[in-house]
């Protein structure tokens, strides 16, 4: 799917669970208990399950117990497609630096039509590809871990931001990171602006944005 909308399909690898070797990191364990006990149908009390797939952060709507799980190759293209489809109500820059070991970063937005009225929030990840993944179930031999979350750079639910003036130019400074034990060469700055809601419901996802970590990514 990331293949087919290069450029316009950003994902994020939130690792949990058994004997995967990315599951003690702090981001993910932070991330996985958020999502799975904030983002869940409030009528589903169980596990969530491995694999699983949250998409747009909106309810699934062929099974309203699990995140976001569609069953086929079609659901998800059919999903993708109407996704695309829309028109964007806003627009996304990322600025990053690496000076030393240290990564950060800046985020930009701008909004060109009027949103519903809400709480909205700006949430970045720092994620790295190529990783060993060996471990993984069923995995081939020399298979790569991609996308996996490594940092937050916002608060776990987001930082609160302003969405009522369209075509102004808004900025929020993401929280500086010590990269030393990542490779540097495969991290990757995320950032999504998206509806916080208090209805499960009443979430969504506007835009999101990705750059290589220490370049800037425009508006487009």
């Amino acid at each position: 799917m990331k293949t087919a909308h290069e450029g316009k399909f950003i994902g994020v690898a939130i690792h949990a669970g058994g004997a995967d070797r990315y599951k003690d990191n702090q981001a993910d364990i932070d991330m996985y208990s958020y999502l799975t006990s904030q983002l869940k149908s409030p009528s589903f009390s169980g596990t969530i399950g491995f694999p699983n797939v949250m998409f747009m952060r909106s309810p699934n709507p062929l099974n309203a117990n699990i995140i976001n799980g569609y069953s086929t190759d079609l659901d998800w293209k059919m999903k993708v497609d109407a996704e695309l489809a829309k028109a964007s109500s806003c627009g996304l820059s990322l600025i990053t630096t690496i000076a030393g070991s240290k990564l950060s970063g800046t985020v930009k937005w701008k909004i060109s039509k009027a949103l519903p009225a809400g709480t909205y929030g700006i949430t970045a990840y720092l994620v790295e590809n190529n990783l060993d993944g060996s471990m993984q179930v069923s995995a081939s031999a020399g298979y790569k871990q991609q996308h996996v979350l490594r940092e937050l750079l916002t608060p776990k639910d987001g930082s609160t931001v302003a969405v009522t003036t369209l075509d102004k130019s808004f900025e929020l400074k993401l929280s500086e990171v010590d990269i030393a034990a990542y490779n540097a060469g495969n991290l990757e700055v995320i950032a999504f602006l998206h509806k916080k809601g208090t209805v499960y419901s009443d979430r969504m996802i506007l835009n999101g944005q990705i750059v290589k970590a220490g370049a800037t990514q425009a508006f487009d």
